[in-house]
């Protein structure tokens, strides 16, 4: 079927008024060119009313909410009506907008001022680069530390900046498995990364060894004025008033180029322990569950 329109009246009958010309029809093409789906013929009134609202001479922008230029080849044989009201729905998992409180001036969009740190830190990633400026995550177990420190990686990453995240019983255990070169190679190569975000500092054992490779890896991100980002579990008074001389040589060069952030607040993995708990206890109570048992139980199966 041809792409132009055509008008096709009906003539005049003998002796009477003329007959009401038939509607304006064309076979729309699709988005691609190609013709519109199962050769579907729409009414060119309704296409032209949307058109009109804009003025003859000024088409809908691309991508408009509401025009046709946003139509899918899918969207063709939907009424317009249910997709404007599709694109006033909020994102799943979100209020509408009117509901959301708007943020005071100078913060970031969440409802956690831990988080809007660590956004406001990933914004001013040239300064802090620049100047060598680390941050010191700290608080008590299952505060959200790794996690905002994992956040701060990924919008790194997605930013294409060289970002390392591990923890010193790691590196150890890599360093265990090398020697000579390969050894002072791998070492090196944790000084490559722009950023580098050591988790969980005080869960490695304190021995000699360990705590020697400790100060090295620091003391080297601490002479290449290379940021540093450390989790830890330890409280800032234990940071600041270390038992000995070799844990004093790591904590102060920490504590001089990393700022300290407080993560307080309730466990949340206890919460998600108890979720988890109610979900195994309704899968395993459903009547599925307890249908297969019964049958177990008889032998037949």
């Amino acid at each position: 079927m041809a792409d132009e329109t055509k008008t096709n009246a009906t003539p005049e009958a003998p002796g009477g008024p003329p007959a009401p010309e038939q509607t304006e029809q064309a076979v729309i093409p699709g988005m691609d060119g190609g013709p519109a789906p199962s050769g579907k013929v729409i009414d060119l009134s309704d296409v032209r009313a949307e058109a009109d609202k804009t003025g003859p001479e000024a088409p809908p922008e691309q991508g408009a909410a509401g025009s046709v230029t946003e139509y899918t080849k899918q969207e063709w044989e939907r009424p317009l009506e249910e997709i404007e009201a599709e694109q006033k729905k909020p994102r799943r998992g979100r209020p509408p907008k009117a509901d959301r409180a708007a943020p005071e001036a100078g913060e970031k969009k969440t409802g956690n001022p831990v988080m809007a740190k660590a956004h406001t830190y990933v914004d001013h990633w040239p300064q802090a680069f620049k100047r060598n400026i680390g941050l010191l995550l700290f608080g008590d177990v299952g505060t959200g530390k790794s996690f905002a420190a994992g956040c701060i990686a990924n919008a790194f990453l997605d930013r294409d900046v060289p970002v390392l995240m591990t923890n010193f019983p790691t590196i150890l255990a890599r360093l265990c498995g090398t020697f000579g070169e390969d050894r002072a190679d791998f070492l090196d190569s944790l000084g490559d990364y722009d950023l580098l975000i050591i988790d969980d500092l005080g869960a490695e054992r304190n021995t000699e060894y360990a705590l020697e490779q400790m100060f090295s890896i620091i003391d080297s991100r601490y002479r290449c004025n290379k940021p540093l980002i450390v989790t830890t579990n330890l409280k800032l008074d234990q940071l600041k008033h270390p038992p000995d001389l070799a844990h004093a040589r790591i904590y102060d060069r920490i504590l001089e180029r990393c700022a300290p952030i407080l993560f307080a607040g309730k466990n949340f993995r206890e919460d998600n322990a108890a979720s988890t708990k109610a979900a195994a206890r309704q899968i395993i109570t459903s009547p599925t569950a307890s249908h297969r048992q019964a049958v177990i139980e008889k032998g037949e199966l």
